[in-house]
């Protein structure tokens, strides 16, 4: 290895170490919140944040099998393949959300009950960070395959940022409980996937090549399950 790469792999390894650690501190301090909230509103929001890990589970792989395609495109055919999957998967992950939102609404009283919110507000906030939980590790796998490590590590650094900053304001200044930080995570995803999207805009502007649904699935699942 040249003293280049040597010197371009440390810089970036360390940037991605401190990007994590960062964020990882940012968004522990959020739960500093629960001094100053209800038990009963704290109780609410640890069932939502469970809620938001079982919406994620249909995304579980998708940021390790995009890093790996879009590191392996080197020609016009396999970007376009690339494209194509992008565009094909943000369409299904919605449809799955879409799916999971209809079913809630029509039982949201039964669902509010069940979770035993006393802002119903929170449930639709859970709700849209859900779709956003589903979109972002799809092109959080497109920086990390493309190397755009520095974007990677300020996309995980803004949403935290963002987290704790409306979550600090929702529940200090406004008495929002569970309901303001969930909507500090929302915003805090919202930012963190605005990051990703503008890295990744080029490639929805680009023609694609038909999905195959097969092997992409072949590949997905196993790591899914």
């Amino acid at each position: 290895m040249s003293s280049e790469a040597r010197g371009t792999f440390f810089r970036q390894s360390a940037w991605m170490m401190m990007a994590t650690v960062g964020s990882g501190a940012l968004m522990s301090l959020v739960h500093l919140c629960s001094k100053v909230i209800p038990g009963t509103e704290y109780a609410a929001l640890g069932t939502l944040v469970q809620l938001l890990t079982w919406m994620a589970i249909p995304a579980v792989g998708l940021q390790m099998v995009f890093a790996q395609q879009a590191s392996a495109v080197l020609t016009i055919a396999h970007r376009r393949q690339l494209v194509g999957t992008m565009r094909a998967v943000t369409l299904g992950a919605f449809s799955v959300w879409l799916l999971m939102a209809l079913l809630v609404f029509l039982w949201r009283a039964e669902c509010i009950a069940a979770l035993r919110l006393t802002n119903p507000a929170a449930l639709w906030v859970t709700l849209a960070i859900g779709l956003l939980i589903l979109w972002s590790p799809v092109f959080q796998g497109l920086m990390q395959g493309r190397q755009n490590f520095l974007w990677l590590g300020w996309a995980a650094v803004v949403s935290s940022v963002g987290r704790l900053s409306i979550a600090a304001f929702g529940v200090l200044l406004l008495g929002a409980g569970a309901a303001g930080i969930m909507t500090g995570v929302l915003v805090g995803a919202a930012l963190g996937f605005g990051v990703a999207l503008w890295q990744s805009w080029d490639l929805w502007r680009e023609p694609s090549a038909p999905f195959d649904w097969r092997t992409w699935l072949a590949r997905v699942i196993p790591l899914t399950v």
